[in-house]
């Protein structure tokens, strides 16, 4: 039985990884919800999160109990809501933005 040799530094790996991660980042962020796109701009979320570009968020807009518009997402994934107004906690990674809807 032989041991493998641990690098002393990861940058080597980083270096080879980076250029396929920032593809991968670029594809991910090509995608834009329509439903994002037709609100108006005080509805959006506040920051950026994995959701807005995911292909398997339903963005939904309904009218609260005061009849004001209300934006949320729900996750076919993980079968809940992942965002709504009133607990603006964006999911900023998430393995979900990578799947391709059936």
């Amino acid at each position: 039985m032989t041991t493998k040799e641990i690098p002393d530094s990861t940058e080597p790996i980083l270096e080879e990884i980076e250029p396929e991660t920032v593809k991968i980042e670029s594809e991910r962020k090509q995608f834009g919800s329509p439903t994002l796109k037709e609100i108006p701009s005080n509805l959006l979320p506040v920051e950026d999160s994995a959701c807005q570009h995911c292909r398997v968020a339903v963005w939904l807009v309904r009218m609260d109990e005061e009849d004001n518009p209300e934006l949320r997402c729900w996750c076919r994934l993980l079968n809940a809501f992942s965002y709504t107004a009133q607990e603006q906690k964006p999911i900023v990674l998430c393995d979900g933005i990578y799947f391709k809807p059936r």
